[in-house]
């Protein structure tokens, strides 16, 4: 059995039904039944899910896709861009890359920006402080996203300090 748990981070919100979800998903392992666990969320899931104090996801094997390399997070904002014809200042690429923090869903996030940034001004995929601040606009963004990616960049900085 698979069993895939999106935005995972906010199984913390929840710490009683988290227990029963990964005790539930134990008693399963026990029984000798295959489990894979498939959880999508923020980089600090891991670190937010450990104080839940469920055991079993403490015991868990875990294997973490983690951050993308600056090469495939440049490429993966590049390629589409050019795909459509937009070439992107290679400057632009690497503020692009380090503000997703190489995280895959937020350098979707920050690849949709470039897009839509693109069609409106091409010329502005020279200048991310243009982008960037386009970013937070709410008209243009999910209410919370830069917040969002603020915030996740705040806590993987205090895990490294």
């Amino acid at each position: 059995m698979a069993l895939l748990v999106d935005e995972a981070h906010t199984l913390d919100r929840y710490p009683d039904i988290a227990r029963a979800f990964f005790n539930d998903a134990q008693a399963l392992v026990g029984k000798g039944r295959p489990l894979l666990l498939i959880l999508a969320g923020t980089p600090d899931t891991s670190s937010r899910l450990n104080g839940i104090e469920a055991t079993f996801w403490n015991r868990l094997d875990k294997i973490g896709i983690g951050i993308l390399d600056m090469e495939a997070s440049q490429e993966a904002l590049r390629t589409p861009l050019e795909r459509m014809g937009y070439r992107i200042a290679a400057h632009t690429l690497d503020q692009a890359a380090n503000a997703a923090q190489r995280y895959p869903y937020f350098l979707q996030l920050v690849g949709r920006e470039l897009h839509r940034s693109a069609e409106a001004e091409p010329d502005k995929l020279r200048d991310f402080g243009f982008i960037w601040s386009q970013f937070g606009n709410e008209d243009r963004c999910e209410p919370g996203i830069p917040s969002l990616m603020n915030y996740v960049m705040e806590r993987t900085n205090e895990r490294e300090s």
